[in-house]
């Protein structure tokens, strides 16, 4: 489809007037808001997320079900251009909520790297240090799981905190339910590793531009 804009007034919430700006560019779709009286605005941008249709009382162009169609389609549709999955991704619960436990090196382990640094640690001990070493720094530094049990049994780290975080912003490095970097079983995709297109229906663009 062409390219169009939109500026379709949708009603008031009390003395305020609520305007919508539609536009697609011939790929991406945009959708912003405007809540405003005669001198200024009061909310801008994704009002969508704070705006419920039944919060506006409709113009008689509009009514709350098609407002409420609106909302869907800008929910689904907006920024159609920055998808960080592919479309058999989609239903993927990136929002669940992850424990992440945040690990440090104990004193113990810290006391062994002074007498490393030192020359005091026989060359023996020193190459079997080296290999502990690497796996702490990997454990600390590149969230390598493979060797927490082992390093947590020995003394070399410990858990200092727990934090939470996203599934999507999550590596299964990380968590085993992460999903940042995760591929796609059906077309290889790894989510989050670019942004994609997804071509907005052109059924939903006549919609919108007949609004």
């Amino acid at each position: 489809m062409e390219p169009f804009t939109r500026r379709p007034i949708l009603g008031h919430i009390g003395n305020e007037q609520v305007d919508i700006k539609i536009k697609f560019d011939g790929k991406r779709l945009s959708i912003t808001g405007d809540v405003h009286d005669n001198r200024s605005s009061s909310m801008f941008g994704q009002i969508n997320l704070s705006i419920k249709p039944k919060d506006i009382k409709p113009l008689p162009s509009w009514n709350t079900p098609k407002i409420a169609y609106l909302w869907a389609i800008w929910d689904r549709w907006h920024l159609n251009d920055l998808r960080p999955r592919c479309e058999h991704q989609r239903n993927w619960d990136t929002s669940k909520e992850l424990e992440i436990p945040v690990y440090i090196w104990t004193t113990a382990f810290y006391n062994i790297m002074q007498r490393a640094e030192s020359g005091e640690m026989p060359t023996h001990e020193y190459e079997l240090f080296r290999i502990i070493s690497k796996r702490v720094h990997d454990t600390l530094f590149d969230n390598n799981r493979e060797h927490v049990t082992e390093l947590m049994e020995g003394n070399c780290i410990k858990i200092k905190e727990t934090k939470k975080q996203k599934a999507g912003w999550t590596t299964q490095k990380e968590h085993p339910e992460g999903l940042l970097g995760k591929p796609c079983e059906i077309c290889g995709y790894k989510y989050g590793s670019a942004w994609l297109l997804e071509p907005v229906p052109e059924e939903i663009l006549e919609w919108l531009k007949k609004a």
